[in-house]
């Protein structure tokens, strides 16, 4: 009552339970429910204290741990997806590779209707194919006035399509003659017996066409493969991609089946790929097991038009993980980041093509042998396990001989360097 007396007389009039709308009992807040006291004595803050959030140091705080957080995860999600991609592109070429040793099975030869001699023959004026103008429907669909249908413009891995998928068959010609026509709509089909007397012997396709390099022009398809980076020199017939983000062709090489070495004057042994796809074919194909003309329109640099002429290498993308060595006496690669496997010299000396071969007969044992990077195509195809050795009279011997080699460029799109996904293994000489 005294207590009450002397609220009195200060103005201060107790609040009941029933008008402060609280009951409080016994542990209970003496703070009305929703008021700042009741908050602050919630959150452990006094009347004193700082209003509620976060200050902006402990703001920054968090940012920076989210900083770090984002650069350590950034890397290892990079390298997680190149490494998905890279086991994607490593099946593929394991399951093109058994469509390869299937077709073989079946023919006892190795996929491709044309013949060695006459894949990217430059100089040579075989022409045993031309299109089907018998039917309509071809010109509707598939765009085929490009003026790079021809044999002498056809690669290795457009040969490797057409054996293992279709895409020739033969008719009669005006003497009574077979000829030999390409239709990309049999593409998928199988291939058919090119045999005139046995004509509709057609086989089942040997792998699936979802890798083609089909492409629009206006509205009809071709398969003539150009990139941002390049064009590729090759024809309208298709080739297989890899299934890398920017794809690239898969390259394919076919062995002369039974071919021996030969002993070059200076022994050198030559036998491993022929030297010279510039200036097309010469001399004899029987010492080499390999020729590089098979996929020179790849690897090469060719005007395109997006460059306005000036000669550009294929690949968007590409990323060198090690630099690229000029040999002496060069000042540039020309225009891109260069491919291998575009050239190709005698084991002693030869320096002078860009990416070509340094090896040295003048070097120390402890120096050893000497590689431009990325690899030329001596290097790439020699057999590590059985190279030549000066004053040996045993040949060199190359990589799958009397087989067939697939490459895919690889995560760094680079033709010829350490990372390419082949069939006979790692690439490292």
């Amino acid at each position: 009552m005294k207590q009450k007396a002397k609220q009195a007389k200060r103005g201060l009039t107790p609040l009941t339970a029933r008008q402060s709308g609280t009951h409080r009992g016994r542990g209970q807040s003496p703070f009305p429910l929703g008021s700042i006291d009741a908050r602050s004595e919630l959150f452990g803050r006094g009347k004193g204290d700082s209003p509620l959030g976060f200050t902006l140091v402990e703001l920054m705080f968090v940012i920076s741990i989210i900083v770090i957080l984002i650069s350590i995860l950034i890397p290892v999600v990079s390298k997680v997806k190149k490494a998905a991609q890279t086991a994607a592109v490593k099946s593929q070429i394991h399951e093109l590779e058994a469509s390869v040793e299937n077709y073989h099975q079946t023919f006892r030869a190795y996929p491709g209707p044309i013949a060695d001699d006459d894949i990217y023959n430059t100089t040579g004026t075989v022409q045993f194919i031309s299109l089907d103008n018998s039917d309509p429907a071809m010109n509707q669909n598939f765009e085929t006035v490009n003026p790079r249908f021809e044999v002498k413009q056809i690669t290795a891995a457009e040969n490797l399509v057409l054996g293992l998928c279709g895409g020739l068959r033969a008719v009669p010609g005006t003497t009574g003659s077979t000829v030999i026509v390409y239709n990309p709509s049999l593409i998928g089909q199988g291939p058919l017996s090119l045999n005139l007397s046995a004509s509709t012997l057609k086989y089942p396709p040997f792998c699936e066409t979802r890798d083609l390099s089909w492409r629009l022009i206006i509205a009809k398809r071709t398969g003539d493969f150009e990139d941002e980076a390049g064009d590729g020199n090759d024809s309208i017939i298709p080739e297989f991609l890899d299934r890398f983000p920017n794809p690239l062709p898969i390259l394919y090489l076919r062995a002369r089946v039974g071919v021996e070495a030969a002993q070059a004057s200076n022994n050198a042994m030559v036998n491993v790929i022929r030297t010279w796809p510039l200036s097309g074919k010469t001399g004899s194909s029987s010492l080499q097991q390999y020729e590089l003309r098979d996929i020179y329109a790849y690897t090469a640099a060719f005007p395109s038009p997006a460059s306005q002429g000036q000669a550009t290498y294929i690949g968007v993308g590409k990323k060198a993980t090690e630099k690229p060595i000029l040999p002496p006496g060069a000042s540039t690669y020309g225009t891109g980041i260069p491919h291998g496997l575009n050239t190709v010299n005698s084991p002693l000396g030869g320096t002078s093509n860009v990416s070509s071969l340094l090896r040295s007969a003048s070097a120390s044992t402890s120096e050893g042998r000497k590689y431009y990077y990325p690899y030329d195509a001596y290097a790439y195809f020699e057999d590590p396990n059985n190279r030549w050795t000066a004053g040996s009279s045993r040949p060199a011997l190359c990589r799958a001989k009397d087989r067939f080699i697939l490459i895919s460029a690889g995560a760094d799109r680079i033709y010829g360097t350490s990372d390419d996904i082949t069939t006979f293994g790692a690439v490292n000489p």
